[in-house]
């Protein structure tokens, strides 16, 4: 198949699912192109990148086999790109079997719906789309849009719509009124080519990082930003220092931030700094060696996609009970706490602490082994390449093409 992927956005070093979809595209034999803006601006942040857009772009086709093709973004409204008119031309000269659009809720998203019915190759689409995530000032407002004039236009072409988890396929009937069977799931997964477990490379990075064999390590994966709810965990790790609780704690945040949010989570570490390692924002395949060297990972707001990366990696989890958290932590492969609850947060992390290494381990490889079967991006993109094939004939026998 030619597959193109249109995207809003699309960080190279990233890694986020269409990085590692698009690979492994590739990997099964498939002619791949995504077609994106030439906007970074959600990567904006100090030290997400040092490299060119170019740079990074000719280096990941070398690398993946993988054609990049930018279009030029006007602006930048709410949180979506407003791509030129080109964005069509450039995906017809593609001459694909199939487009996947990804994000049907944006505006490039929209655009391809309207379309539905004049476009010479089929499309599939998706949505990542949490309810904690779909609180803007926009939302009441797309809500009825949506319902009245897009779902419409949605089950007249019989447009699939991937969802990424249970939860997001309920938001998306409950929101927008798309029937059950234009909803498939397939949820986010991990590269586990690169995350698994590696003794000796979790030696390594604690001698690197000035960790002793016997610490209790913490880690922490992303943006340092106020919907991260870092400074709930910055919070939280201060004080077990400060309670002296044994097992030898240490933080570890791997990513970058910039502002007076930044400021607040750096500040309230400041007392307890000789057991935090901070690591700036990495390329994709420079984590594993982090995650490695850990025992627990944390994400105290959101659901983050690293769930998966540390998950493979053999490390349980502790996050926030949100939808999407719970379904990943419901097979005793780490811990929810209530949400904004420094208490809980805490309670969660000294539980861990006193497990017994071999019990920490056993929630762990739990994790690892739901990874390896059903989170595995080599899995999840003939799922997708599946779904494909399938809707390439399905518009084949319409007699629309």
């Amino acid at each position: 198949m030619k597959i193109v992927h249109v995207e809003d956005n699309f960080l190279p070093t990233s890694g986020y699912q269409l990085n590692f979809i698009a690979k492994w595209n590739v990997r099964h034999g498939h002619e791949v192109t995504i077609v994106v803006s030439d906007s970074l601006l959600p990567w904006t942040s100090v030290g997400f990148t040092s490299n060119s857009l170019e740079k990074m772009d000719r280096e990941y086709e070398s690398q993946y086999g993988v054609k990049i093709v930018r279009v030029h973004s006007k602006r930048r409204i709410s949180g979506r790109e407003v791509l030129d008119r080109q964005l069509f031309q450039i995906t017809d000269d593609e001459k694909p079997d199939v487009v996947m659009v990804h994000g049907f809720g944006t505006l490039t998203g929209l655009r391809f719906i309207w379309k539905l019915g004049r476009l010479d190759y089929p499309t599939i689409s998706d949505s990542h789309m949490y309810p904690v995530a779909s609180v803007n000032r926009f939302a009441k407002v797309f809500k009825i849009y949506v319902r009245k004039l897009v779902t419409p236009k949605i089950e007249r072409f019989s447009l699939k719509i991937v969802a990424v988890s249970p939860a997001t396929k309920r938001f998306m009937m409950d929101s927008y009124r798309i029937p059950s069977e234009l909803i498939p799931v397939i949820p986010f997964g991990t590269d586990t080519d690169l995350f698994k477990p590696d003794t000796s490379q979790r030696s390594l990075t604690r001698t690197e990082l000035g960790i002793s064999e016997d610490a209790f390590v913490l880690i922490y994966t992303g943006k340092i930003a106020e919907d991260k709810k870092v400074l709930l965990l910055a919070e939280a790790f201060a004080n077990i220092c400060r309670q002296k609780t044994s097992g030898n704690p240490v933080l570890i945040i791997v990513g970058s931030g910039s502002g007076s949010y930044y400021e607040k989570v750096i500040h309230t570490l400041e007392s307890v700094n000789e057991y935090v390692r901070y690591v700036p924002t990495q390329e994709v395949w420079n984590l594993p060696k982090f995650y490695q060297a850990a025992d627990l990972a944390v994400w105290p707001g959101a659901c983050s996609l690293s769930f998966f990366d540390a998950q493979a990696c053999g490390l349980p989890v502790i996050a926030e009970n949100i939808a999407g958290n719970d379904e990943r932590l419901s097979h005793n492969n780490g811990w929810l706490f209530n949400p904004d609850s420094l208490s809980d947060l805490e309670d969660k992390i000294k539980e861990a602490l006193r497990l017994s290494s071999e019990e920490l381990k056993q929630k762990g490889y739990r994790g690892m082994e739901i990874a390896v079967k059903n989170q595995s991006y080599d899995k999840i993109s003939r799922e997708f390449e599946n779904l494909m094939i399938q809707e390439i004939e399905r518009f084949r026998k319409d007699g629309r093409k």
